[in-house]
């Protein structure tokens, strides 16, 4: 087991070294939060590690990702899968399969291996909260990880008013159009926006990269209307979005092939969700939401593979129907305690179309297609609470449960060597936190955390393809779960504040898919030559770290800044008797961002300068087999100025220069070369 040690020293010291400033004036009040508690509460109270980016910082974005927003959070780490315009997050260290994203508190499902692609609108997004770790009790299943929360722009006071943006990334040669019109008429406030994406191919230091495009489209509309104690609201959002993905030609070597090819033509969304919020319905009842949504995915996956002798496709079309609905109520009970209870429905149903070729070029009559459909249901239902306690003013116990009833079927399916099976689940979880403001603004937070993922129906019902190799389904696999352990600290004074948090991760049941043996039984065990694989449960993980944000104002007008990850992570593939634990789980041990971030007026306009570093240490993987990948450690210096001008400063300018030194490297966790030395650019104007 690794030690815990060295992230409680350094916990320690850091408390230490604190408390023996003294300054006397508090900040402003802090903004507030939601997502940690699923009741409002200011960051600096929050019982969890809570990262809040909000509307101001949104505002100077110049990417083209929503990923590109959350780089810089403490614990994430990006993936792209080979797949530049569909990435996606990892947290602490743990797979996007296991993070819960979340669009107005309302969860989006992905039952297609890799995770959910953050291809959203980020035109719409008022602001962002990543709650760093389990939430499973409050949030379900897939929070294992943690929860990122993309809480979306409702309307405005003006009877009319909108935004027009253009922005260009000199990495790809794209372009982002976007704009919205929004308002408040008769009572009734309202929102419509639009936005649309072109990626190029990708410009590294050693040229282009082929197969690294991607578009991306989508519109969206929200109404809200406000009746005394109660409010009504309806979203509506459409998502268009496809993706090249990028090989590796050494993978094409290394397999014998002439070439491999993989597409994602299309991976769209629509959604439309109904909210309703009563406020201070009784003298106990101080709130109730309920609410509910309707989300459809579509997927089109391709992919080939040439050699001399042999060539195979695979191409499948799915649909992912989500149904989900909310209700809860939060009760005040007496002074110190603030109840809430809720009951969580989710119903999954995917329906695929496969069609497999093989042909041999020099043997046609050989050439053969094989058709196929399956169609899968997953169903969550949960019952949760949770009960703030206020012991005295300065402490606070947050203890909280959650029941799980899952059931995953394999409904149909035209593969006459797969049985129709069904898995059922039924589990509670637990989470406890304790937070001390033990002197003014200087707050002490410790929290035990439960974490639960339920096998995704890929996993237990309908199998999957891994390049040429189908992996059947395992219905008797074991839900993933993890014990959570964390300890932080948060000081706030006039000049400075700290945000740091100790963590420790005991994970189980991993799963993932390996060469089927005898002994497993495979339903499709493939050939001899080419065997098929299984989903089985072969992996357990122990992570430990250190998040810090820390922030110094050097004057009125700037400020130094840094985040820190500090992560060793330990995995143990359980394949063989004799299998033993590696660090080398692909993450890196430091992940750092320092800048200095300086703002002010010139001839009446608002301007803010901003120069940083960003970098990570070397790392490796080893995976199921032994075969270890290495990947480099690396760091980039960046600056980036922004100006706001124009009456009443409607007109805003940023610009971004990325890499400048021109370094070559990719982040440990994604697959593609990163951009080399170019500009950002985005104009706004508000109407």
């Amino acid at each position: 087991m690794p030690s815990n040690v060295f992230p409680l020293k350094a916990l320690a010291l850091t408390l230490a070294t604190v408390s023996s400033f003294a300054l006397a004036q508090e900040p402003e009040l802090e903004e507030v939060v939601v997502t940690a508690t699923r009741t409002e509460k200011p960051v600096f109270y929050s019982p969890r590690a809570t990262t809040l980016i909000s509307a101001e910082e949104l505002a100077l974005n110049t990417g083209q990702s929503v990923a590109e927003l959350l780089k810089d959070v403490p614990g994430v780490n990006i993936i792209d899968s080979g797949q530049a315009g569909m990435q996606r997050i990892r947290l602490r260290g743990e797979d996007s399969s296991r993070i819960a994203i979340l669009v107005d508190g309302q969860q989006i499902t992905d039952h297609r291996g890799e995770g959910v692609p953050l291809t959203l609108d980020m035109n719409t997004i008022e602001r962002i909260e990543v709650v760093r770790g389990s939430g499973s009790v409050l949030y379900g299943s897939q929070a294992l990880g943690g929860v990122v929360n993309f809480i979306t722009r409702k309307g405005g006071s003006k009877a009319v008013a909108g935004d027009l943006g253009l922005g260009y990334n000199g990495a790809t040669g794209g372009e982002t159009f976007s704009g919205s019109l929004y308002g408040q008429l008769a009572g009734t406030e309202y929102r419509l926006s639009g936005i649309s994406n072109d990626l190029g191919l990708r410009d590294t230091p050693v040229g282009e990269l082929d197969n690294t495009g991607a578009e991306s489209s989508a519109w969206s509309l929200y109404l809200g209307r406000q009746f005394e104690k109660h409010r009504l609201e309806a979203h509506l959002e459409d998502v268009d979005a496809n993706s090249d993905v990028y090989v590796d030609p050494q993978v094409i070597i290394d397999n014998g092939l002439t070439d491999y090819i993989v597409a994602i033509p299309q991976r769209d969304r629509r959604k439309a969700a109904l909210f309703y919020t009563g406020d201070n319905l009784s003298q106990s009842l101080v709130k109730l939401q309920v609410n509910g949504y309707r989300q459809v995915s579509d997927r089109i996956f391709q992919n080939a593979t040439f050699s001399p002798f042999m060539n195979t496709s695979s191409d499948s079309e799915s649909q992912l129907e989500t149904r989900g609905a909310l209700l809860q109520a939060d009760w005040a009970l007496g002074d110190n305690h603030y109840l809430i209870a809720g009951v969580n429905s989710l119903r999954d149903d995917l329906m695929q179309d496969r069609l497999s070729s093989v042909s041999f070029p020099t043997m046609p009559f050989l050439d053969r297609q094989t058709p196929g459909h399956d169609e899968a249901q997953l169903k969550s239902d949960a019952l949760f609470v949770q009960d703030q306690w206020a012991i005295t003013d300065d402490l606070e116990l947050v203890a909280g449960a959650r029941h799980y009833r899952m059931r995953s079927a394999l409904l149909e399916t035209d593969r006459p060597d797969l049985d129709v099976a069904r898995q059922r689940d039924s589990k509670t979880i637990e989470a406890v936190s304790l937070v001390w403001e033990f002197a003014p603004r200087l707050l002490l937070r410790t929290s035990y955390n439960e974490g639960y993922v339920f096998p995704s129906l890929l996993q237990t019902a309908v199998g999957a393809q891994a390049g040429s190799r189908y992996v059947n389904p395992n219905p008797a696999l074991e839900p993933e779960s993890s014990d959570n352990f964390e300890l932080g600290l948060r000081v706030e004074r006039d000049r400075w504040s700290l945000d740091l948090s100790a963590f420790y991760t005991d994970a189980d049941n991993y799963i993932d898919h390996l060469y089927c043996s005898a002994a497993d039984n495979c339903q499709i065990p493939g050939s001899a030559s080419r065997p098929s694989k299984l989903y089985k449960n072969v992996g357990r993980a122990e992570t430990q770290g250190v998040e810090m944000v820390l922030s110094f104002d050097i004057s009125e007008s700037a400020e130094l800044y840094g985040t820190t990850t500090w992560m060793q992570r330990e995995i143990q593939f359980n394949t063989t008797p004799d299998s033993v634990a590696t660090d080398n789980s692909g993450i890196p041990s430091l992940r750092a961002v320092a800048g200095l971030r300086q703002s002010g007026q010139f001839a009446q306009s608002d301007y803010w300068l901003d120069i940083y570093l960003r970098g990570e240490t070397d790392s490796a993987e080893e995976d199921e087999v032994g075969t270890i990948t290495e990947n480099a450690g690396w760091g980039t210096v960046n600056l980036a100025a922004g100006i706001e001008f124009g009456s009443e400063q409607r007109y805003r300018l940023v610009l971004r220069g990325l890499n400048l030194g021109d370094k070559l490297y990719s982040s440990a966790t994604e697959n593609l070369l990163a951009p080399g030395r170019h500009l950002q650019l985005k104009f706004s104007v508000h109407l």
